[in-house]
């Protein structure tokens, strides 16, 4: 391969062409990279500065509200009032402190007081003057959508709340001056008497997180009380979260000691009313590497743009401002992977033309090998004689692609000489091992013609040797028949290309066909047959299917005994009624009629033993599953109430049906429930849900509560003489399994918190290729 021409003209092709351009595509796109992280940092940096200044003007604004508030308090409630006309409306009861009846809207206000309060003259007269602090509430409520609630709280523990809110939002004894909002307002918390901002906390009002603008005014030189406006996080967040940038972009406010006033994360907190939300975003918290630098520099009030390593998802990007006049930060948040696609997509699409240049040179390579086209020809002449049978040794002349293409056939030919002997001596073990496999062994083309046979079949046939049977279709040479045998699982292989078996009866017989495809490069080329007798074996599961069916008669005997009791002592009391009352026609044919509805109920409690007890193989039928299902729970009714099990049946549609041996579908059911009856000695519940599949069969689970199957014995259960009982047989769900199967189902069992049988069963008669089984 050293001598080469193809190769060394495509290397030489690349030297000249590819390496210089992947350097300078290299290049490019690191500069590429770094005008668009500068893009990323220029862009996420003002987005944080729109926002902050956005959050900074709402805020400030809901401030100046505050503090005219406080000030017009101050006026109101220093204005002279006559307690005695306070307004009756205003009462205590058991379902208030003190407020208004309960209206349910927006357009009013409310008052409270603690129970521990007395309603003094001198309360009286705050509540009859902040009467004049509703419409101011209202106007702000109106005008600015931020706003939750508008509120005042006087120094003797007087609440005026606008919009209305329930008088149970607040215990009676609760104490307004003890709450978050009046103690940041007043005192050493607040020694300058203006608007503050309170940190997140959760509202009385069912309002979820919230943060409130304080105020408190005076009356006389001394405290009246506070003012307050309350500003949900959740409307917060929708004026400073209205942009998406993939799906990690997101904005978040904290405090310059690092305390968080708003992160996405924090909303979907639940706490106790009045709760306060003490997260910091770097205390006590193992934080990325990176995180800290950046959070520290959002409580100096500085702005910025930053990266951070995310343990969850990579590189992360925090550009920041500040909310100056709050001493607050806001961030802005996103993944560097999601943010930053254009570097990316010029990347792909530079390494992309290196690729389609990668490819023209391969395409050139392929023009260029042709022109050694013609000392391959002369190659091909002299090898060609080995497909003749000659495996002969090529002469090789040089040591290039010509060279070594004739060394490989030179092995080539000496392989195929030994592989060939190799295939000869296997034909020959494969007739030894067909004529020693019991019945009839064939191999069949794909329209059902003979291309080989065993002697088993040879002998069946009556012929001399197999070249007889050879090109002869299977069905007129077996059967004499013209086309192929109902049921013939050859077509069904032709038609899925899957192995599948069935039983035919021929001459008072029952024979076992299987056919199992043979492929050639994905194509179905033969199918091997298999032929045997199995009339005794049917006939003993036959016996053994009816011998566990009247084993399972007998166990009913006794509870169908204690059924006919029932309508038998009826009938007693009927016929004693009858001669008491022949004079009285109505009672007499009352007498009747009980009797006629008690000899029906006897007649199909036998006709129900006697069906299912009569030993037969019919023809397949539509089967109705409500009757059936009914037919069952008759024959086991006595155990069921004796074990206090309650049975629930759920039909998906009415009527559904299932097409099968009527005898055989009976044993399989009664064989399923009375396990289940079994299986909850103590009582339980038994399920039976039926309905229509994708594949329009009929599907029916069985579900008790019982002691559920061991998962090691899953695979098990179905194999025959395997039980767990102490006196079973373990013949009972292997005879099921056998069944199932006759009738073209499939069952299966699993433990998902409840033990379940799933029957899949012909819901109709279906064409000869459905009904094959595989």
């Amino acid at each position: 391969m050293k001598k080469s021409f193809v190769k060394r003209t495509i290397l030489f092709f690349i030297a000249i062409c590819l390496i210089p351009f992947l350097v300078y595509t290299l290049v490019f796109v690191n500069k590429t990279a770094d005008i668009e992280q500068e893009r990323i940092n220029g862009s996420l940096l003002m987005i944080a500065q729109e926002k902050a200044a956005a959050l900074q003007k709402d805020l400030k604004n809901i401030e100046n509200q505050t503090a005219n508030l406080a000030q017009w308090s101050s006026y109101v409630m220093s204005q002279p009032a006559d307690p005695s006309s306070l307004p009756a409306e205003y009462r205590r009861d058991e379902r208030m402190v003190l407020g208004r009846e309960p209206d349910h809207t927006s357009e009013k206000s409310n008052v409270f007081l603690p129970s521990n309060v007395e309603l003094t003259p001198q309360i009286a007269a705050e509540i009859i003057n902040s009467e004049r602090m509703e419409e101011p509430m209202k106007n702000i409520r109106q005008q600015t959508p931020d706003v939750t609630y508008t509120y005042m709280v006087t120094a003797n523990g007087l609440l005026r709340v606008f919009p209305y809110l329930e008088n149970e939002a607040f215990a009676p004894e609760h104490d307004q001056k003890s709450d978050y909002f009046y103690t940041r307002a007043v005192g050493e918390n607040n020694p300058e008497g203006k608007a503050v901002w309170t940190k997140p906390y959760y509202d009385y009002g069912g309002n979820g997180w919230i943060i409130t603008c304080s105020c408190p005014y005076y009356v006389d030189g001394e405290l009246g009380g506070v003012v307050c406006i309350d500003v949900s996080l959740k409307t917060l967040a929708e004026s400073i979260a209205d942009f998406r940038i993939g799906n990690s972009g997101f904005a978040f406010v904290i405090t310059n000691d690092g305390d968080v006033i708003y992160h996405p994360d924090m909303m979907g907190l639940i706490s106790k009313r009045g709760d306060q939300l003490n997260t910091n975003l770097i205390e006590g918290r193992d934080v990325p590497p990176g995180y800290r630098e950046i959070v520290t520099s959002m409580m100096a009030g500085e702005e910025g743009v930053a990266p951070y390593q995310n343990k969850e998802d990579g590189d992360h990007i925090i550009a920041y401002s500040s909310v100056k006049t709050l001493n607050w930060s806001l961030g802005v948040e996103v993944s560097q992977a999601e943010y930053s696609v254009g570097s990316d997509y010029i990347t792909q699409s530079f390494w992309t033309l290196i690729a389609a240049l990668l490819l023209a040179c391969l395409i050139f390579a392929f023009f260029l090998s042709r022109k050694i086209t013609l000392p391959i020809k002369r190659l091909t002449s002299d090898v060609s004689k080995i497909t003749a049978g000659e495996f002969h040794q090529v002469q090789v002349d040089s040591e290039d692609e010509i060279g070594m293409l004739g060394n490989a056939f030179n092995k080539m030919s000496r392989e195929i000489s030994e592989y060939t002997a190799s295939l000869i001596y296997g034909k020959k073990q494969l007739e030894t091992v067909l004529n020693s496999i019991g019945g009839v062994m064939m191999l069949l083309k794909p329209d059902f013609s003979i291309s080989m046979i065993n002697e088993m079949g040879i002998k069946y046939l009556g012929i001399e040797d197999a070249q007889q049977a050879r090109d002869q279709k299977c069905h007129m040479t077996f059967f004499g028949l013209d086309e192929p045998c109902k049921n013939c699982p050859v077509r069904n292989t032709l038609e899925s290309g899957a192995a599948c078996r069935c039983e035919l009866v021929r001459d008072q017989n029952i024979y076992e066909i299987t056919s199992y495809p043979v492929f050639e490069n994905d194509r179905l080329k033969e199918i091997v047959v298999h032929s045997r007798r199995i009339t005794e074996q049917v006939m003993l599961e036959r016996e053994l299917f009816h011998s566990e069916k009247m084993a399972g008669v007998g166990q009913m005997v006794a509870g169908i005994t204690h059924e006919l009791k029932n309508p038998l002592a009826v009938i007693k009391g009927a016929a004693y009624l009858l001669k008491a009352n022949r004079n009285n026609k109505s009672k007499f044919e009352e007498a009747l009629e009980e009797i006629n509805s008690s000899v029906a109920r006897a007649e199909k409690l036998i006709y129900n033993v006697l069906d299912f007890s009569k030993p037969s193989w019919t023809e397949k039928e539509l089967i109705n599953v409500k009757s059936l299902i009914e037919q069952i729970l008759l024959l086991v009714r006595q155990d069921l109430v004796k074990r206090r099990i309650n049975v629930s049946v759920a039909l998906a549609q009415e009527p559904l049906y299932i097409y099968g041996n009527g005898d055989s579908v009976k044993h399989i059911f009664l064989n399923i429930v009375t396990n289940a009856v079994e299986a909850m000695p103590q009582g339980g519940e038994l399920s039976i849900r039926a309905d229509k599949n994708r594949e329009d069969r009929t599907e029916i689970v069985f579900s008790n509560t019982g002691e559920p199957i061991p998962d090691e014995n899953l695979d098990r259960i179905f194999d025959p003489f395997f039980t767990t009982k102490e006196n079973g047989t373990g013949l009972g769900l292997w005879i099921v399994a056998k069944e199932v199967a006759r009738n073209g189902g499939t069952i299966e069992a699993s433990n998902q918190g409840l033990t379940q049988f799933k029957l899949i069963l012909p819901g109709k008669e279906e064409s000869d290729e459905d009904n094959t089984d595989d």
